[in-house]
Formats: C-alpha cells, sequence, structure tokens
C-alpha cells in the first residue's frame, strides 16, 4: 500500500483484473466452453498489463505513422476500385487485426478499458480491443446553415469569452510562462461549430456554446503567444493552430480555414505533435493525453482536471452519457 492508503496503479490493476475474472467463472461455472474463454480472456489482459508495468507504448509514433499511410493509400486503392484493399496494424503485445475501408455491419462505437477491469461490469473483459482500432460512422452532414450564419454564432461566444475572468487568467498565465519554444497548437476534439440539425437561431447558439468557447480560447492563446514571441525577439514566428476532430463537416470546416485553424484527419494531428507543441484537448472521448505521452513529449498541455486514482473506484465505472447527438458509455 502507499503513503497515500490506497494501492498503487500497478497493484490495482491487478487486482480488478482477478475480481473481474472471478465473477465471470462463478457465473458460468458450468459452461466449460466459457470457462475456456474466460480464461483467455484474462491472458491477454495480464498481458497488456504487464506491458504497461514495463513501460511500453501502447500508441507508438512508428505505428501510428504507418497507420497514417495504409489509410491514405486504402483510400486511393478503394478509389480506383480495389475494394480488397485492407488496413493492418499489430499492437503492442503482438495482436495484428486488419480493417477494410467499407462498413461490414453496423457502425459499432463501444469503448472498453484495456488494463482497468470493472468488477461492476466484469463482461467487459470479454471484449477487449486493440489499443488501436478503425470504427466506422456517419459522415457528419452540415445541419444547413450557412457559413455566415455558422461564424455568426461562433462570435458572439467569442466576444463573451474575451470579456471572461478565465479568458483574462489564461492570458496572463500564457504571458509570465516560459513559453518561446511553443511553434503551434494541436488541438483535439474540441466539438462542432455547427448544430446536428437546423433549427433556431437560438437552439445553435446553444449548441455549439461549449466547442465555440474551446475554439475561441484557442484563438486567444495563438494570438498572446505569437505576440509573446514578437516581444522577445522573435518577430514573425506565428504560432500555428492545427485542430483533429472527425465530428466535423464541410462547413465547419470551412469556417475554421477562415478562422485560422488547419484541419486534420485522424490521426494526422497526433502525427502533428512534437517538442514545440501545446496540446489542447478538453473531456475527450478518445485517450489523448495518454496516446501523446506515448508518442511525443510536447512543451505544454491544456486539459480539465484529472482525478487522481482511489483505492474504491465504483464511481468510475461505466455510465451512459449524451456525447455529439448520441448516447455513449463512458468510463
Amino acid at each position: 500500500m502507499s503513503d497515500l492508503g490506497f494501492e498503487p496503479r500497478e497493484d490495482m490493476l491487478w487486482t480488478r483484473l482477478e475480481a473481474a475474472a472471478s465473477q465471470l467463472a462463478i457465473q458460468h461455472q458450468d459452461n466449460e466452453s466459457m470457462i475456456e474463454q474466460i480464461a483467455e480472456a484474462k491472458e491477454l489482459v495480464e498481458d497488456y498489463i504487464g506491458a504497461y508495468e514495463r513501460g511500453r507504448p501502447f500508441w507508438s509514433r512508428d505505428v501510428m505513422a504507418s497507420l497514417d499511410r495504409q489509410i491514405d493509400a486504402l483510400v486511393q486503392a478503394v478509389d480506383a476500385g480495389d475494394k480488397d484493399a485492407v488496413v493492418t496494424i499489430e499492437d503492442v503485445v503482438g495482436r495484428e487485426r486488419s480493417w477494410s475501408l467499407t462498413c461490414p455491419g453496423p457502425p459499432n462505437k463501444d469503448r472498453s478499458h484495456m488494463t482497468h477491469m470493472s468488477p461492476k461490469f466484469p463482461e467487459s473483459m470479454m471484449d477487449i480491443e486493440t489499443p488501436i482500432s478503425i470504427v466506422y460512422g456517419t459522415k457528419p452532414k452540415p445541419s444547413g446553415w450557412s457559413l455566415s450564419e455558422l461564424e455568426a454564432a461562433f462570435r458572439v461566444h467569442q466576444a463573451a469569452w474575451q470579456h471572461s475572468t478565465a479568458c483574462g487568467a489564461l492570458i496572463s498565465i500564457l504571458g509570465t510562462s516560459s513559453t518561446s519554444a511553443i511553434r503551434k497548437i494541436v488541438c483535439f476534439g474540441l466539438g462542432r461549430l455547427d448544430d446536428w440539425a437546423k433549427t433556431t437561431h437560438e437552439k445553435l447558439a446553444t449548441s455549439v456554446q461549449r466547442a465555440a468557447i474551446q475554439h475561441a480560447a484557442t484563438l486567444t492563446m495563438v494570438e498572446t503567444l505569437t505576440a509573446k514571441q514578437d516581444k522577445d525577439g522573435n518577430t514573425g514566428s506565428m504560432v500555428h493552430c492545427y485542430t483533429q476532430d472527425p465530428a466535423y463537416a464541410d462547413t465547419e470546416k470551412a469556417l475554421l480555414a477562415k478562422l485560422g485553424f488547419t484541419v486534420l484527419e485522424d490521426p494526422k494531428g497526433f502525427l502533428e505533435v512534437d517538442e514545440h507543441t501545446l496540446v489542447y484537448s478538453v473531456i475527450p472521448n478518445v485517450p489523448v493525453r495518454q496516446i501523446v505521452a506515448d508518442m511525443a513529449r510536447p512543451v505544454a498541455m491544456v486539459w480539465n482536471e484529472i482525478e487522481e486514482d482511489r483505492e474504491d473506484e465504483a464511481h468510475k465505472d461505466f455510465r451512459m452519457e449524451m456525447r455529439w447527438g448520441e448516447e455513449m458509455r463512458i468510463s
């Protein structure tokens, strides 16, 4: 036990795995085939926990770069009429999986822990995905609002942000910090600047408020950091801004380009992160912080509050939430 009174993370992972596996074994004690499947699933999770303990990167830059190249090549192959082309990757424990570009069935967006088993939902242990997977979904569509209408909704929230206490505090922090190494900002999952359906201007404003403020905060950081570069004698050293979110539709991408953002497709945003980057991501539904930590050492990360692990983590098990217009299981 640690001095803080709860298990170190590694011990906690093994404890939770044993608890989940034991519950499943009791539930299926009369099913020999299922008992074998439980043992295989437990062994797989043990492999992932072992890799985690040894410090093996679950999301290495080489694997992500290979994935990016393969996706680009796959798109070209499919456009040329090759319907059998696939993307193949090997993960941190040697599991190899392949995906085609076309969806083989109904889109599946379930997400599960790989090393952090749930005694409350032990069945999640039976369906462990690889650290990197290709998921299929419907391409986001513009709701019907024009570019000028979306920009007007954004500007209202941007003005509110610029007059907020939080904006002033952010400018102060950046102004007094050592930020000379920052050359770019890479954002992940900041959200839609369009609604899911065209209704009223009032509903549009409400729908995009959170995302608009986060994008506005990004522009504040770009402006502040660029001005600081000029003040420090690096005249003309513009801080560039990149953003990655699969929820962006075409009209939003046009708005983002007008605002000064370069929109990147997954996984190009992760590959853009280097030692001159500030990473910005708030409550994403993918493990951005962990992926970035495996791939690079950015100058800084702007994040939401990070909770410490606790001995009793029942409150961290799965819950259902509405995210981006659909119900998702969040942990």
